[in-house]
């Protein structure tokens, strides 16, 4: 027995003035965030797992080889990511660039131990992550979703946090 398809609902990407609305009515610290995703396409995970030595300034570049996910019992786990065909290496333009130094000047990138499970054994290691919250903490879909982002993408498009992130590609 063939199973029916299910409907694949279309993610429209955000429009210029959306997305300056949108870092306009985030919290200062997340508006680099959004600059590098509208920029590079990143998914979420990706783009909380961002390491400074994952940046080419010059080269105007991003390496993504890892991604920041909730760890069972709390926490967050630094893992591959989704599947091969995610790391690569993904050019961005000058105004992302730019936006990503500008943040990393306001806030700069935070040393975090966290668990890294990306190689043949799992290690504890200090993560440079360009992305935490207000407490240096690293971020992950669970507390940006419930540190109030939700309600922002809801006012700016009236749509769910994840949907809406996902726009922002």
């Amino acid at each position: 027995m063939k199973l029916p398809e299910l409907p694949v609902e279309e993610v429209v990407p955000l429009l210029l003035d959306q997305v300056e609305a949108l870092a306009d009515a985030v919290p200062a610290r997340y508006r680099g965030l959004i600059a590098t995703d509208v920029g590079s396409g990143l998914r979420q995970g990706q783009a909380f797992g961002l390491e400074v030595p994952h940046v080419d300034f010059l080269r105007r570049t991003i390496k993504v080889e890892q991604q920041i996910q909730p760890a069972a019992g709390g926490g967050v786990v630094i893992c591959p990511p989704k599947n091969r065909y995610s790391y690569r290496m993904v050019p961005v333009g000058q105004v992302a660039v730019d936006e990503l130094a500008a943040h990393l000047a306001e806030f700069p990138a935070q040393d975090v131990e966290v668990l890294d499970i990306t190689g043949r054994r799992p290690v504890t290691r200090t993560a440079r992550l360009i992305f935490t919250d207000d407490g240096g903490r690293p971020l992950h879909r669970g507390s940006f979703n419930r540190g109030g982002m939700t309600d922002v993408y809801t006012a700016q498009r009236g749509l769910s946090g994840s949907t809406a992130y996902l726009a922002l590609k």
